[in-house]
């Protein structure tokens, strides 16, 4: 992407970093826990076909690495609230890898009552930090 641009141009990357989720309120301790190692099951599949869940990361010494001038970096966050468009992320995430996930220790049942505290108003959880990462070609 940085030998595409020209003199001046400007590159910038939205990454998640998927490693901090805290939940900020759950009905009970047992559906913050349930929430936690359902969330770290799904990091644990992505992780292995080969993603670095925590790329966002890396994404500000990645630019500096190529060259780029003026680099920085941004992050945002907000509170997903259950049945909010934003934790809808975590639902689709847990249904596309949910056959996989049984190996991690999370049972059928286990998915089921976490995608229903997903919709649950009572639950929220802090969604991914977006870090907006941008440089200038010299």
């Amino acid at each position: 992407m940085v030998r595409a641009l020209r003199p001046g141009g400007w590159l910038v990357l939205d990454e998640f970093d998927c490693g901090w989720v805290p939940v900020l309120s759950a009905p009970s301790p047992e559906s913050a826990e349930l929430f936690e190692r359902t969330h770290d099951a799904v990091m644990g599949v992505l992780t292995r076909a080969g993603a670095d869940i925590r790329w966002g990361l890396h994404a500000y010494g990645a630019l500096r690495a190529t060259g780029l001038a003026e680099v920085a970096s941004a992050t945002w966050a907000e509170a997903w609230v259950g049945g909010s468009r934003g934790i809808r992320l975590h639902q689709v995430n847990i249904r596309d890898v949910g056959g996989q996930l049984t190996g991690d220790g999370v049972t059928a049942d286990d998915l089921d009552r976490c995608l229903r505290l997903l919709d649950d108003p009572s639950f929220a959880v802090n969604s991914y930090p977006l870090i907006t990462t941008w440089g200038r070609r010299r």
